[in-house]
């Protein structure tokens, strides 16, 4: 079983539907996790609360539910059966927000990249806690709390990890990075064969792919996609939208050859095909790349790809890569040192995202940067060194 509701924001989530978990008596698993009370009081409680969060990060990713009495067996133990309803107590929920993200900050060693937190009101007795945490990237992670430990999921609880298990972790991390990176490969190496001109591709690609399915159909999502493509391609185009066998495509028309589009895969991948930061030859240029445009591009690119995960539909991490195809004998527009590019193909080391912010700017630097060593500058100069980006002098 996966993750229940992990197809829409877990703030999306209603009573209705937690209700219908209980109504079809489905059971706890490695996913998911009832619990009939919530309390961060001692700390037994707290080591208790932070270590079924680092298990669900640790392993699979998973669903907590504070707020649902489970059935007994003979003996009085739970089943892992959900009974009922319940809720537990909550005053003041924006109090209560603060503590657990308190919590979770200083008591898990490294920090949660993401999780998500959604208050549901039962009756006049209280609330339903649902606390999402997906797979963590930065894995494993651990309970600082008293010794310092590290859990793994099993079905009905938590256990420590062995050394065994802490190894698989990492070379699972590993693994996944060379997947993504190879997926994006082979889309460069296919949107090259079908073009004979110079561009740039764009990927913003989630790590968790297997499960983050987008539902692909419906008015809210077909309006979603049109943002992320819209506000990612470049201004003043006319946009044609349309379904493909790898997704749902934004583009500058109908066909395969287009010199703009943004492909949104139905893992919750994103791709860019860009040609606006190269010029070819005319009369008064050569071959010239446009820093500014690309920078530009760049920023609006990945923010508007973010929204596939702030609204829910992908979660972070997620791999940011940059490549350049064809860019050979061109120099960079307006440098002092206009050296020739003699790559056909630059691959720009990727970034990683873990949690969402307002200003991608400061976490797209190193690829600033890199660019700007493939055309023989040290540095990207829109940036100062502290990191604060402050553009180009017009």
């Amino acid at each position: 079983m996966m993750i229940p509701f992990i197809e829409k924001p877990l703030k999306d989530v209603t009573l209705v539907e937690v209700q219908g978990l209980v109504d079809r008596s489905v059971g706890e698993s490695l996913h998911l996790d009832y619990k009939a009370a919530f309390a961060l009081t001692t700390r037994e409680d707290q080591k208790e609360f932070l270590k079924d969060v680092s298990a669900f990060a640790n392993s699979q990713g998973g669903l907590l539910i504070y707020g649902i009495e489970e059935e007994k067996d003979a003996q009085g133990k739970n089943t892992g059966l959900p009974k009922r309803i319940l809720g537990v107590p909550v005053p003041n929920a924006d109090q209560l927000t603060q503590q657990i993200e308190n919590y979770l900050r200083d008591g898990i060693e490294e920090r949660l990249p993401r999780y998500e937190l959604n208050f549901i009101p039962v009756g006049t007795t209280g609330s339903l806690i649902l606390i999402r945490v997906p797979w963590s990237m930065r894995s494993p992670h651990m309970v600082k709390l008293g010794a310092d430990r590290l859990f793994k999921r099993i079905i009905g609880g938590c256990q420590n990890m062995s050394v065994g298990q802490i190894r698989d972790s990492v070379l699972q991390t590993q693994s996944i990075t060379e997947g993504v990176e190879a997926f994006i490969k082979s889309r460069v190496d296919k949107l090259r064969a079908r073009s004979g001109d110079t561009f740039l591709t764009v990927h913003v690609v989630p790590l968790q792919r297997e499960r983050s399915i987008l539902p692909m159909h419906g008015f809210t999502f077909e309006q979603l996609a049109l943002n992320i493509g819209g506000n990612g391609l470049p201004q003043g185009l006319g946009l044609n939208i349309r379904y493909t066998l790898e997704g749902y495509k934004v583009s500058q028309d109908l066909s395969d050859r287009q010199p703009h589009h943004c492909l949104i895969f139905r893992d919750g991948s994103c791709e860019y095909r860009d040609t606006t930061a190269f010029s070819e030859p005319n009369d008064t240029r050569g071959k010239s790349f446009y820093r500014q445009s690309f920078e530009q591009q760049l920023f609006r690119q990945v923010t508007a790809a973010l929204n596939l995960y702030s609204g829910g539909y992908a979660q972070l991490p997620a791999i940011v890569a940059v490549t350049l195809i064809r860019a050979n004998d061109f120099v960079l527009y307006g440098s002092y040192r206009p050296y020739k590019v003699e790559e056909d193909i630059c691959r720009i080391d990727p970034v990683l995202i873990t949690e969402l912010t307002p200003d991608v700017k400061p976490l797209l630097r190193p690829v600033c940067d890199m660019v700007s060593n493939v055309f023989g500058l040290s540095r990207a100069e829109s940036y100062k060194l502290d990191g604060i980006y402050v553009g180009y002098a017009r």
